[in-house]
């Protein structure tokens, strides 16, 4: 279980997963530093190893490589290697599709309010279903 961080080191991982989503591959430092407006490369490393021991992040030092960019005692980390490991969890969902329902489930379990909201829309979606059949 990931430990608890800050609104700030939230706001940071928030950015990174924003940025990955977007465009499909992860931030540089200086994306990072413009999209926070964090003047120095120091500040978003603070936040960034507080992610990493808090268990939000994983990020494999790789040995060599040239630049301030992530390096810590043992390696440098460019932000490439980093991966995310605390994902926000998304709602089902219900898509009309041709001749029948797509329903779309998270991975895991579903709240009890979840499974509430779920079986109303799918009784609306039926229903929407039978009314264009008929």
């Amino acid at each position: 279980m990931p430990g608890q961080i800050t609104a700030r080191q939230r706001e940071v991982y928030d950015t990174i997963v924003r940025f990955h989503r977007q465009k499909g591959f992860m931030p540089t430092f200086r994306d990072l530093m413009a999209l926070l407006g964090i003047k120095s490369p120091n500040g978003l490393m603070w936040h960034m190893e507080a992610l990493l021991k808090k268990g939000w992040i994983e990020w494999p030092s790789v040995k060599g490589g040239r630049g301030t960019e992530g390096r810590v005692s043992g390696g440098f980390r460019p932000l490439r290697t980093l991966r995310l490991l605390v994902h926000e969890r998304t709602a089902p969902t219900l898509d009309l599709v041709e001749g029948g329902i797509r329903v779309t489930l998270p991975d895991g379990p579903l709240t009890l309010d979840e499974a509430r909201k779920l079986a109303a829309d799918l009784l609306l979606a039926c229903e929407s279903v039978e009314n264009t059949q008929r």
